[in-house]
């Protein structure tokens, strides 16, 4: 749920400084911009996971 969140959040923000992203005319540049920060993401939630033992609880 926490790269959902991250992920949408970014995008919006992309959206909020004027980067239309929706629809057939994607830029390749848009989605690539995603992927890296989707990366980050899972990467610092992995990360969190280890340290504060999540999946135990």
């Amino acid at each position: 749920m926490a790269m959902h969140t991250a992920n949408n959040t970014f995008l919006f923000i992309l959206l909020g400084v004027g980067l239309n992203f929706f629809g057939k005319d994607t830029s390749m540049e848009i989605f690539l911009l995603n992927a890296i920060f989707t990366g980050i993401i899972t990467v610092i939630v992995l990360f969190l996971n280890k340290k504060y033992n999540w999946s135990e609880n």
